[in-house]
């Protein structure tokens, strides 16, 4: 397979340009095929490919030229959605990732392929999330029954008041109730959401319990 001037100027100019390795090496094959005249087998040894991948990349570039050869033949960054369709369908799940509620990339998964109405690989997932800087990271647990902000800045103001009035009464006892429940705790698990957040869930529902009362003189 032969190739004219203009074809060979083409590939040399080509050359010149800035681009990625795989890039830079399909050029030189073509370069010493259009320029050199090497057989295929000797290109392929040069340049790192089987001789037949040799041949498909020559045949490329005389179907569909140059741009076939140096430009992308996918844009994988919205291969199925744009931009801002992606930034939309992940923006359904942030408030159940907030909650610490998107624990596997499945439910994701099977959202997008009802999105884009085909299936898609679970690693084209993969690549939305870390595109948009979703990461797996483990909850921050909190009891439910945690007293408010308030309460406890209430409860501080209470023990200033406390200390005030025992140095001038110093025989004042002062003494406090609470209750403590032994049951069962469960454990929070690892759960996707975007970069600088992180779900707080609750870590301790009690189904079962038993209540035991102390004091303390």
């Amino acid at each position: 397979m032969s190739f004219n001037e203009q074809e060979a100027e083409q590939i040399v100019q080509a050359q010149k340009g800035t681009y990625p390795n795989h890039i830079v090496k399909r050029l030189l094959a073509l370069k010493l095929k259009a320029v050199d005249g090497m057989d295929n087998r000797a290109i392929g040894k040069i340049v790192g490919l089987h001789e037949t991948s040799v041949s498909r990349l020559i045949g490329r570039y005389r179907h569909e030229g140059i741009e076939a050869i140096v430009g992308k033949r996918h844009n994988h960054g919205n291969r199925y959605m744009t931009a801002e369709q992606e930034k939309e369908f992940l923006a359904g799940f942030q408030e159940q990732a907030d909650n610490g509620h998107v624990l596997e990339v499945a439910q994701i998964h099977r959202a997008y392929e009802e999105a884009v109405g085909h299936p898609v690989t679970k690693g084209a997932i993969y690549y939305l999330l870390h595109k948009y800087q979703w990461r797996k990271t483990m909850p921050r647990s909190s009891h439910p029954k945690k007293a408010s902000q308030e309460a406890i800045e209430a409860y501080k103001k209470i023990a200033q008041e406390i200390r005030h009035i025992q140095k001038e009464r110093p025989r004042l006892r002062v003494m406090f109730q609470d209750e403590a429940g032994f049951g069962r705790i469960n454990l929070p698990k690892r759960c996707w959401c975007a970069k600088g957040t992180r779900p707080s869930v609750p870590c301790h529902h009690i189904r079962e319990y038993r209540y035991l009362y102390g004091a303390v003189v």
